[in-house]
């Protein structure tokens, strides 16, 4: 039930984005890797070390690794005895450290921008990993939970410490501050790219569900609580095709955009120009298109020998961008409509503008 929660669940679903191609990746080898370090034969435990190494591109995952390990830990619990053990946890230990020094000493630091730790978001994600870490000891020795049962509340309380570790990286960036930076990102047509700081919680989140939902000690599911799962399924799915129509939609927009571009043969002595997108409706999530993103639509259309400098409409700074020309683009048709006929009636009107004399 974990599992089929966590494939539906929408979240991250801008990794659907060929941009940041990296994340799925990065986040499929790390499962895999999980699932052989976690193997009953041992010699997959070291094989797993490599996908580890791989998956960690995406510097997230690296305190997101420490879920693995106390799974291999619960599930050896006699590893210090063992002289093959203390190899493989040594190593585990030193997986993540190590990848850190060689990528700081290859690469430099490797941290961009929204990676960047900072004070109150760092004791902000700390309080969280904690909180959820004293309500499972917590659960253990007063409740007497077990580890190894099929309690909810165990299940449950495991989902908050997975949730929490998961979130603790981009909390500690200075992300997810509030509840609604964590529903922004479930709201179609709303959150631009922000939903990749949803990129680790899946796995708390349908574990969570699942304790909410199913009690794990009943060998048939009750009909209400099959009722419960089938329409929560049911709502990940239409969110899912929301989201993913949302993306298609897109992709018509850029293809008959560049299309149109080659209409304008006047932009191939231009240098500088302005944007006036006014079919934003069909952009994803109700993202804006950035600079480099209509630069190269611009420079696909034209096949320009000479770089071109674009801007949204914007506020002009004529000691920075100087614009000759602005493309106003309009669409003839709607959101279903275009959906249905794959044609969203694009249409690019250009001007000269002088907003500097």
């Amino acid at each position: 039930m974990i599992s089929l929660i966590f494939l539906l669940a929408p979240v991250n679903s801008t990794r659907a984005a060929m941009i940041i191609m990296h994340y799925s990746l990065s986040f499929a080898l790390f499962f895999c890797a999980w699932a052989l370090l976690v193997a009953k034969r041992e010699v997959y435990s070291l094989t797993s070390i490599p996908l580890f190494w791989i998956s960690f591109g995406t510097p997230s995952l690296l305190p997101f690794f420490l879920l693995p390990i106390i799974h291999w830990l619960l599930l050896n619990r006699g590893w210090t005895r063992e002289v093959r053990k203390i190899v493989v946890f040594i190593i585990l230990a030193l997986t993540p450290m190590s990848y850190w020094v060689v990528r700081a000493l290859t690469f430099g630091s490797g941290v961009r921008e929204y990676y960047v730790p900072r004070p109150l978001g760092v004791i902000r994600g700390g309080l969280f990993v904690l909180v959820a870490v004293a309500l499972v000891i917590l659960g253990v020795i007063r409740w007497k939970w077990s580890l190894k049962s099929q309690s909810r509340p165990m299940l449950a309380s495991l989902g908050l410490f997975a949730t929490a570790l998961g979130a603790s990286t981009y909390m500690a960036g200075g992300h997810l501050v509030d509840l609604s930076d964590w529903m922004i990102s479930f709201v179609p047509n709303f959150s631009d790219w922000n939903s990749r700081h949803q990129l680790l919680l899946g796995l708390g989140i349908a574990t969570m569900l699942c304790a909410a939902i199913i009690d794990p000690k009943e060998s048939i599911i009750d009909p209400n609580r099959l009722r419960a799962l089938l329409s929560v399924l049911g709502i990940f799915c239409i969110l899912n095709f929301t989201f993913s129509q949302e993306y298609y939609l897109d992709s018509l927009k850029q293809k008959e955009v560049i299309s149109a571009l080659k209409e304008l043969p006047d932009l191939r002595t231009v240098d500088a120009i302005m944007i006036d997108d006014q079919a934003l409706r069909f952009n994803a999530r109700g993202r804006l298109y950035r600079s480099y993103e209509w630069q190269d639509m611009i420079n696909i259309s034209l096949d320009r020998s000479q770089p071109i400098v674009v801007e949204p409409l914007s506020y002009v700074d004529c000691k920075r961008f100087v614009p000759t020309e602005i493309i106003q683009i309009t669409a003839q048709n709607g959101r279903l409509e275009s959906l249905l006929t794959r044609h969203l009636g694009i249409q690019l009107r250009s001007f000269p503008i002088k907003p500097c004399n």
